[in-house]
């Protein structure tokens, strides 16, 4: 992506082009009107993450503020969104604050509220007090005039803004997609609302503190991706690195959960589909490349032994289990609730993948019978056949004593990339700058 300096004449008749809309809006809609933009130092308005942060601000402020009429304009002199809201302007003026002190990030906007015309020129609702600067506790206006802090400082700053909260994203992803996973019912043999499954150790609780101790180090790997980047890491050095925040991951959630293991895989499996999808952000290559450089990770560190299934195997080639159960929990979405999705594309995946957790517990026979019961089910016309049947299918998984763990692990991964391509993927590549 070519960045494109901008002129101080350039600049002036892009707040003027900007202004004249705002007026225009006000004007014919005779209501609130938001202007929303980016305020970066320097020549260059737009960044590297910066469209794809604004894309999503813009989403925010729909979201939020009673919107009637929105619009954007995407520019080499700065990215902005006009809004129209038929809220008052106090109470739109509060919405707009509470997005930009939500986050970090939000400092990085400029949300403005304007409520009538005065002179040709739009009237605005006035800031409380004043903007902090982003490195120091002193008003912006005041550091920007004395010139306390250089460009490439600020430039820094803002880049560690961004770069913190799309890790903060990507946590919060895998974090949800943890809990959607344990929280999809039925699940045969498997934790989920209605019971422990096959497991006397654990039970849905167990999850629930399992994910929350081990979402941090999400973030952290997301932040060694980008560090590693910047320092033009090896790919098997930036493994390495993250082997040690995942081994850390791993005491966390034996911590949370007295010795047990509910998501070693997991914290393995989302890891790599985390830092690939900094990776594909980086080089602006979408989302169907997060899988290919995920693999180049795994595949940095194989061994001679290398594995005909599990985990391993689903990384070492690029995730195909994985990435098949996203497309089908995605398709199945048009027709079914999304808890029904994944229940049928867990039932899907357990036809077709040879389960470690199963194998381990019930054998070839285990894996046979798992497998037979599973296209029993997908041979149903109805969803509350299958339903009926899969509450069924649990109860002779649960005394059979067999658990699919590693379908689960594939439920909750591909549940993460649908996650991660409705919150980060959901623009071109271009247009993710």
């Amino acid at each position: 992506m070519e960045y494109i300096p901008v002129s101080l004449p350039e600049m002036m008749e892009h707040r003027e082009k900007r202004s004249k809309r705002t007026a225009e809006l006000l004007s014919e809609y005779k209501s609130t009107v938001i202007c929303m933009s980016m305020n970066f130092i320097g020549e260059y308005k737009v960044l590297k993450h910066s469209r794809l942060i604004f894309n999503i601000f813009c989403h925010k402020v729909l979201e939020a503020a009673n919107i009637v009429f929105f619009e954007k304009k995407h520019s080499h002199c700065g990215d902005y969104a006009h809004f129209v809201s038929n809220g008052s302007p106090e109470y739109v003026k509060s919405k707009m604050r509470q997005i930009e002190e939500s986050t970090e990030v939000g400092r990085l906007f400029d949300i403005d509220v304007f409520y009538e015309i005065e002179n040709g020129m739009p009237i605005q609702v006035r800031r409380d007090e004043p903007r902090k600067c982003l490195l120091c506790d002193k008003s912006a206006v005041e550091c920007a005039r004395n010139r306390t802090h250089g460009i490439e400082a600020v430039r820094e700053e803002t880049t560690n803004i961004m770069r913190r909260y799309i890790a903060s994203l990507i946590s919060e992803c895998a974090y949800n997609a943890l809990i959607s996973e344990v929280e999809t019912t039925p699940k045969p043999g498997l934790v989920d609302k209605n019971n422990n499954g096959a497991h006397t150790d654990m039970n849905i609780r167990s999850f629930y503190a399992s994910s929350l101790a081990i979402k941090p180090y999400y973030y952290e790997m997301a932040m060694q991706t980008f560090k590693g980047i910047d320092e033009s890491m090896s790919t098997k050095a930036l493994m390495q690195s993250l082997q040690v925040i995942g081994h850390t991951a791993e005491k966390a959630m034996f911590e949370a959960t007295k010795g047990v293991n509910t998501q070693i895989g997991e914290i393995y499996t989302i890891g790599l589909l985390s830092c690939g999808a900094i990776l594909a952000l980086e080089k602006l290559t979408g989302f169907d490349t997060i899988s290919q450089y995920a693999q180049q990770l795994a595949l940095s560190i194989k061994t001679d032994n290398s594995p005909s299934f599990g985990a391993r195997y689903e990384a070492e080639n690029a995730f195909p289990n994985i990435m098949n159960a996203y497309k089908r929990i995605e398709a199945l979405c048009n027709e079914f609730s999304f808890n029904e999705a994944c229940v049928i594309a867990l039932i899907e995946t357990m036809l077709t993948v040879d389960d470690t957790n199963i194998l381990r517990r019930g054998g070839d026979d285990g894996l046979n019978f798992m497998r037979q019961r599973a296209k029993q089910i997908l041979d149903l016309k109805s969803i509350s056949e299958i339903l009926k049947a899969t509450y069924e299918f649990d109860m002779q998984m649960i005394e059979s004593n067999l658990s699919p763990g590693g379908c689960a692990d594939i439920l909750a991964a591909s549940i993460f990339m649908l996650y991660i391509k409705q919150m980060l993927f959901a623009y071109e590549p271009e247009n993710q700058i």
